[in-house]
């Protein structure tokens, strides 16, 4: 299973791992508080195959809360703050000593939400307040910020959904002190996905989607109703700027032959653990788009129910074009390309009888001059096709504005070129885990809102609004004791 989630020769390549932070029992003041996760053996086994692992608490410890639970909300009483921080210091320290580099730490899970599992309530004025003068001090002298410390910094504010909530308290972040501290702002999919934020891109940050799950297909509705759900899903959140991209769990609540402890879509693997078509369809972007891609322009919507992405590696040596079918239809389309020529085209698809599988194109280039690439998308399909920039009129320079224009048979709409996305110093897809007790109340999703497990971040480049860059994923924790990715 660790192979099939990580890998990137011989499964679907994810790149981020979100563990949860457990928290320790009842610590008073004075006394000492050492946070873990139920899973250090994921994370060890995600560390290995090149995946960077995150993490996130839902609650801090039950005596350091006005409810003195770490259920039903309750808020960090203001005399355990630096207590706190410090144990999510010890976290790191911790998970450093068990051999995993934890690469970020959420400073809290959907905070927001008083619900009848772990949880902990701020308000936005009161998470920055904790951030810039608690958090981010702790980490900042402990030397996990900074060059050498977190790639992805602290990461905040993990809303549970892209609406108003995170509108209101990424604007606190941003503008305060905590954004010292803070390199990634994060939100989940549940209802609302992550919107355009230009003003992520301005402050120089990451920009994820850090939880969602398919609540929308019904399991009778096919094998692939679910993997098309995702494929769109992310397509509109890679497309609105956002740099990673996480589904909820990797693994149900629990093993085959148990009461079901998932409901319905979850999870990566099935109730049974049988991977499902939403792990396949994750692959087509993970294991291609790899950390430090860009997103290039492209046709966005070329034919009815097609919808369109295209990727190039940061030395312009390789295109990647992810193809959505969601029709009943084969959709024959033609990919022109600006200004480079391309070879060596090889197609990898997943559709209702086929699980990320290779195909040989029988048409393998495309000119300068005008010729395209021509390729037919089988119905309800998702389509990576991975190609070489073989050559150009003039020097190739992906940044300076290669667009990829796909000519299907009803035409479509282009891209938006001035849509923004986050930026960072690391790129790649991910997954997660994570497990807590969890008896969510019904939240319904919007059209194709995001979200899938560990996809990609992008870095945005200024010199050209229509560039954007990649990174990675994760999941959530559990109704009751189980993986997530």
């Amino acid at each position: 299973d660790a192979t099939l989630a990580f890998s990137v020769d011989a499964g679907v390549g994810l790149s981020l791992l979100r563990v949860r932070i457990q928290p320790c029992s009842g610590p008073a003041a004075g006394m000492s508080c050492q946070l873990t996760t139920l899973e250090t053996a994921t994370a060890q086994e995600a560390q290995d195959a090149g995946v960077k692992v995150w993490a996130t608490p839902w609650t801090p410890p039950a005596g350091w809360k006005s409810n003195d639970s770490t259920s039903d909300g309750g808020s960090l009483l203001a005399q355990y703050e630096d207590d706190y921080a410090q144990a999510l210091v010890g976290f790191v320290q911790y998970m450093q000593s068990n051999g995993v580099s934890i690469a970020g730490v959420s400073a809290q899970n959907e905070p927001t939400m008083a619900t009848d599992y772990d949880s902990c309530v701020y308000t936005a004025s009161s998470l920055s307040e904790f951030i810039g003068n608690h958090m981010g001090p702790a980490f900042a002298d402990a030397g996990l910020l900074g060059p050498g410390g977190m790639p992805f910094g602290i990461i905040a504010p993990e809303t549970v959904s892209g609406g108003s909530d995170f509108s209101g308290f990424s604007s606190a972040v941003l503008g305060s002190n905590a954004a010292e501290y803070v390199g990634t702002i994060a939100t989940h999919s549940y209802g609302v996905g992550p919107p355009l934020a230009s003003s992520i891109a301005a402050a120089n940050k990451e920009y994820w989607e850090t939880e969602d799950y398919d609540e929308t297909t019904l399991p009778d509705a096919g094998p692939m109703a679910s993997g098309l759900w995702l494929a769109q899903t992310m397509d509109q959140a890679l497309t609105n700027g956002v740099n990673a991209w996480h589904y909820w769990w990797l693994f149900p609540a629990n093993g085959p032959g148990d009461p079901p402890g998932s409901l319905p879509n979850e999870s990566l693997w099935d109730n049974d653990y049988v991977p499902t078509k939403r792990l396949y369809v994750m692959g087509n972007y993970s294991r291609f788009v790899r950390p430090g891609f860009v997103r290039i322009f492209a046709t966005s919507l070329p034919a009815n129910n097609v919808y369109v992405t295209a990727f190039s590696d940061s030395g312009s040596t390789q295109v990647v074009i992810v193809a959505i079918n969601a029709g009943t239809t084969s959709v024959p389309v033609n990919f022109l390309f600006d200004g480079v020529a391309t070879g060596s085209w090889t197609s990898w698809i997943t559709s209702a009888t086929q699980n990320l599988e290779q195909q040989a194109l029988p048409q393998a280039d495309a000119g300068t001059d005008g010729s395209p690439l021509a390729y037919t998308l089988q119905p309800q399909s998702v389509t990576t096709l991975t190609g070489l920039i073989t050559g150009s009129a003039s020097p190739v320079s992906i940044d300076a504005g290669t667009s990829i224009v796909v000519a299907g048979t009803d035409g479509g709409d282009g891209d938006s070129p001035g849509s923004s996305s986050a930026g960072g110093p690391n790129s790649g897809l991910a997954c997660s885990v994570g497990r807590a007790p969890r008896s969510p109340p019904f939240r319904p999703a919007l059209g194709a809102s995001l979200g899938a497990c560990v996809l990609a971040r992008w870095r945005w480049r200024r010199r050209h609004s229509r560039t954007r860059c990649v990174e990675g994923g994760a999941s959530k924790p559990g109704r009751r004791s189980s993986a997530s990715a």
